[in-house]
């Protein structure tokens, strides 16, 4: 299994992505699905305090966009959200049972590099919002297993967020 890395986009980058995916999903689809993601990541590629910023979630070994995360990260620097994943259009069709492992170990590297980040950044809480079923699924899944004592850190369920805490 491959797992994904985050990075910040450059204008380049984010124009690259947007033509790989344009390729894969075809123009029409690519329009209604994808064209309003690329046009607010275009104008969110730098960190804004308190307002929501793109990052892309990508493999390593083939340097191919998995996903494109829409992330904040609260005015006082004390709280990291992933509000929302949008995935590449190579992950739309999971007929194989290959194809859905791809697709849960991209939103487990997506999880765990969104709260690596911000426990690096040093904030107290990590959000992440179960905004599909399947995300959900997995949230849930990983909060029940969560290596508190290896960690430092609590995982609770709030609703639809998780949320990763410093050990109080």
């Amino acid at each position: 299994m491959t797992s994904y890395l985050l990075r910040e986009f450059t204008p380049e980058r984010l124009s690259d992505v947007a033509g790989q995916w344009e390729e894969l999903a075809g123009e029409d689809e690519f329009v209604v699905e994808m064209a309003t993601v690329f046009a607010w990541a275009e104008s969110h590629l730098v960190h804004r305090d308190g307002d929501a910023y793109a990052l892309e979630l990508y493999d390593p070994l083939t340097d191919k966009a998995g996903a494109i995360l829409e992330v904040v990260d609260g005015r006082r620097g004390t709280l990291t959200k992933l509000l929302k994943l949008y995935v590449s259009p190579e992950f739309w069709n999971m007929e194989q049972q290959s194809d859905r492992l791809q697709l849960i170990d991209m939103h487990a590297s997506a999880y765990t590099e969104i709260i690596r980040v911000g426990m690096d950044k040093g904030v107290e809480d990590v959000k992440i919002y179960g905004r599909t079923d399947m995300m959900l699924e997995i949230l849930k899944v990983l909060q029940s297993t969560w290596p508190t004592e290896f960690t430092g850190t609590i995982a609770t369920m709030e609703g639809r967020w998780l949320r990763i805490a410093r050990g109080q």
